[in-house]
């Protein structure tokens, strides 16, 4: 079986799971023969008869309980039994080829009972035991602060390195630049370790830049801060999960690591006949990976850097940390395509498995459409303030509440429009002809957020929007993301603020033009 494999998996890195499997079904063999001494080779379980004990030697592995009914290690249970399925498939072709016709009936009939029974003796519990923990698990998010503290500590760290490379080249610093340059990238493109850590040099030459005969139609539409800031980075395409073609996006600093790994080379003794790799390890040996490994130097750096919560920050927990900030920031469905694409995945993978769950937003939105579906006031008895409905509040005679050029920031981001903050239900009922059904709805002066700052449109700001998109009240619909993106990079007052922040200013400006020619 172990050479089937070897001849299914070519790639070296699958020999990590080639050598798990075979531990494993040596752990099987191991705990079937306490339970039956007449077994000595994995093949001798393969009968009829064997059945019930092989159910038995993999619920011992997996640390079944039996007073509570459930499994400590669920997940190995479930690999065992696919594992011994397909090893009993290979046992019958080895007996049709060698002509061995009651052996390989006695295969059949274990083959057919496994299928039999063990999806509900075994798989079904377990796979509930699995959804159990993975529900009880805390998954923890690394903050914006540490995330910044690593990539500043990895920048730096790079830097040094360049520099001293260019004056002249250093063993150690030379080790030191791979394995920091592996990180930076890791993180700001947050890829699986695996996929980063064995990039080839035959994909990095391959890359991929803007220049001026390239996308003629696409730079056409793009400002010309944009492109000179899309030019500055390149694309490279490397072998994602389950062969997914991925992409890869070099800063000008990750670009500069690379070209001086690649320039001493042979200066370190790395031979491009033996290595491959742009990430390549001068050290090892015959048996060990040829390349640094992603994960490892992770961990080292998360410590180093001086995050508050060293832990958070792996691979895993930061492709889940942008999955969420897209959430956040209200991203439009076609760049949670893109970034699922990127990120080497389908979007419902994106926004089920790696998007984790915003819980103040959630509660929020939830509790006020659950308060209106009872009938029950959304506001606090002492909140005074009825937001749209409240035209009495007006100094400047701007528009219905000055709330509306004010923004809610949490941990230095902006999560939520003030006046956006009790539209949920008030929208979601409105599409229903429903509106009677709130007449005095009132908005929580609160944020869920906890602590906020507010921040108000000023002049410059309302100025620099009407100068890239014209009077607000007259567009005949909100600018896209991309667009407001061009417009923050092209006036400099507007630097402060995000796409999301613009067009709820503009969409404010539009009810209240509405709601004025209405009265």
């Amino acid at each position: 079986m172990a050479n089937e494999e070897k001849d299914k998996y070519t790639s070296p890195h699958h020999y990590d799971m080639i050598r798990a499997q075979l531990r494993s079904l040596s752990r099987f063999t191991h705990e079937i023969s306490k339970l039956d001494p007449n077994v000595k080779e994995l093949k001798d379980v393969f009968t009829p008869q064997m059945h019930d004990k092989c159910i038995s030697a993999i619920k011992n592995l997996a640390s079944w309980d039996n007073n509570l009914q459930w499994y400590k290690h669920p997940q190995v249970a479930i690999s065992m039994s696919s594992l011994l399925k397909k090893c009993g498939k290979k046992l019958k072709s080895e007996y049709v080829k060698e002509r061995m016709m009651d052996k390989k009936i006695e295969v059949e009939d274990f083959i057919l009972l496994w299928e039999e029974e063990v999806p509900a003796t075994i798989n079904r519990k377990a796979l509930e035991d699995q959804a159990n923990q993975k529900r009880i698990k805390k998954v923890v998010i690394p903050s914006e602060e540490d995330i910044h503290k690593l990539y500043s500590y990895l920048t730096n760290k790079v830097s040094k390195g360049v520099s001293l490379l260019q004056q002249e080249f250093e063993l150690n610093a030379y080790v030191e630049l791979i394995k920091s340059t592996l990180a930076l990238v890791q993180v700001f493109n947050r890829r699986r370790a695996g996929e980063l850590e064995r990039l080839q040099i035959a994909n990095y030459l391959n890359k991929e830049v803007i220049t001026e005969n390239t996308e003629k139609e696409l730079l056409k539409r793009l400002s010309p801060d944009s492109i000179s800031l899309a030019k500055k980075f390149v694309r490279i395409t490397i072998r994602g999960k389950l062969g997914r073609t991925v992409a890869v996006i070099l800063s000008p600093l990750g670009i500069k690591a690379i070209e001086i790994i690649l320039k001493f080379r042979n200066n370190s003794g790395i031979t491009d006949g033996d290595n491959t790799y742009v990430f390549s390890n001068p050290f090892s040996k015959n048996k060990e990976k040829p390349y640094f490994r992603a994960c490892i130097l992770l961990k080292k750096y998360s410590l180093e850097c001086g995050a508050k919560v060293p832990q958070s920050l792996r691979g895993t927990q930061l492709r889940k940390q942008l999955a969420t900030y897209m959430s956040l920031i209200n991203a439009e469905e076609s760049s949670i395509d893109k970034m699922a694409n990127f990120m080497g995945h389908h979007k419902d993978i994106h926004k089920t498995i790696y998007r984790q769950p915003i819980v103040a937003a959630e509660i929020e939105c939830v509790s006020k459409i659950l308060m209106a579906a009872i009938g029950e006031s959304c506001g606090n008895e002492g909140d005074n303030d009825d937001g749209d409905n409240n035209d009495g509040d007006n100094n400047d005679g701007g528009g219905d509440n000055e709330s509306n050029n004010e923004v809610l920031v949490y941990n230095g981001e902006v999560v939520h429009q003030e006046s956006e903050v009790g539209k949920d239900v008030g929208d979601s009922l409105s599409e229903e002809n429903d509106e009677e059904f709130l007449p005095n709805r009132k908005r929580r002066s609160t944020s869920p957020y906890g602590k906020t700052t507010r921040t108000r449109w000023n002049d410059l700001e309302k100025q620099a929007l009407k100068e890239q998109f014209g009077d607000p009240v007259l567009l005949p619909a909100l600018p896209s993301v991309g667009a407001c993106v061009e417009a923050i990079q092209k006036w400099k007052p507007l630097s402060a603020r995000t796409p999301q922040q613009i067009k709820a200013w503009i969409n404010n400006q539009q009810k209240k033009k509405k709601k004025n020619n209405t009265k």
